[in-house]
């Protein structure tokens, strides 16, 4: 983002200072109303969206990051990955997103600066300056729900595990439809209206679903019982209790183990870049591996968080873990060094 947004960039760079009347990310500036003539009608701008500099002003901080450039790339943010909630430059999109398939120009995304808020918000949070706001409370419409994922249409999903159904839920909260699938513990999207169900301990077995049809599409067996589970590429990883943290390619089927010692049952997982972090309720932990199972960090503080079961990261890395004994919420950094406490229900 200009050290100055206030006035124009092409003028300052000129020693002339004038004010700025849009803003142009393409060129992360701002435009007098002089060079906002020029910059609509030459070759090499004329195709660039700009907007009112007080729409512009009054973008939370937090939004106003998107404008920046990748700092892991070097390069200028260009799309915003809807899977992920990020924004992305070229080489975000080839090194970390080839596999996605839900993309939004990022002139786009500032130009909605209420949806951009609402999206961009974790970008450059520290877990010191985390808040939560209550969006929207959900019915799920199903009973011990044990996993849900969000379609990328704004659909809800969720798992009963006992009688054992999937619920699909609408944005607005109204029930859309529900599948009969067997035991179903957690649920990932994987592509193409597909989602992925655990069936917990009592099948060794996953089930493809598809949702635009509203039938179990295939049943993919596997080796071991199989609870909390997460995309990875091509792969699906999976908490397989006494087999350990297992993955299954989903190409071929193939079956490998990343962590040999034994999981608890209801022990859940989840991926950032190359780390890999999973729950053990048993003895209170949260654990941080590389992709091959070498422990990079392990968190357990009991009078923090209690018996740990679901786990989510978001895409700066911060850990979310859900204590059932502690009744809260748990923010863990990247780095497995800091933690706070992000919500509790305890009295």
């Amino acid at each position: 983002m200009a050290s100055n947004w206030t006035v124009c960039g092409i003028c300052d760079f000129k020693h002339v200072t004038k004010p700025s009347v849009v803003w142009c990310s393409e060129c992360d500036e701002g435009l007098c109303d002089d060079c906002k003539e020029h910059h609509s009608i030459s070759k090499a701008s004329r195709e660039h969206d700009t907007v009112p500099i007080g729409d512009y002003q009054n973008l939370p901080t937090e939004v106003l990051q998107v404008a920046q450039s990748c700092r892991k790339h070097n390069q200028k943010y260009q799309i915003f990955c809807k899977i992920h909630d990020c924004p992305c430059c070229k080489k975000c999109v080839i090194d970390e997103h080839n596999e996605c398939k839900e993309f939004v120009d990022i002139d786009d995304v500032i130009k909605n600066k209420d949806k951009q808020a609402q999206l961009i918000i974790p970008v450059a949070k520290s877990i010191d300056d985390l808040t939560l706001t209550l969006v929207q409370s959900i019915n799920t419409y199903s009973q011990e729900v044990r996993g849900c994922t969000m379609l990328p249409d704004g659909r809800m999903v969720f798992t009963c595990y006992h009688p054992g159904y999937v619920t699909i839920v609408n944005q607005d909260g109204s029930k859309d439809f529900e599948i009969k699938s067997g035991n179903a513990f957690d649920v990932v999207y994987l592509d193409n209206d597909i989602i992925a169900v655990t069936c917990g301990v009592y099948s060794k077995t996953i089930n493809l679903i598809d949702t635009k049809l509203k039938k179990v599409k295939k049943t993919i067996c596997v080796d071991s019982s199989n609870e909390g589970m997460v995309l990875k590429d091509k792969d699906l990883i999976y908490c397989g209790r006494r087999k350990g943290l297992r993955k299954i390619s989903l190409s071929d089927e193939s079956v490998c183990t990343i962590i040999n010692p034994k999981l608890c049952d209801r022990s859940y997982v989840t991926t950032f870049k190359d780390s890999i972090i999973y729950t053990d309720y048993r003895i209170n932990t949260v654990t941080c591996t590389n992709l091959q199972g070498q422990v990079n960090w392990k968190f357990k503080v009991e009078g923090i968080l209690k018996y740990p079961f679901g786990v989510s990261v978001d895409h700066v890395g911060n850990v979310y873990a859900i204590g059932h004994y502690s009744c809260n919420v748990v923010v863990i950094s990247s780095d497995g060094q800091r933690h706070r406490e992000i919500l509790s229900c305890m009295p």
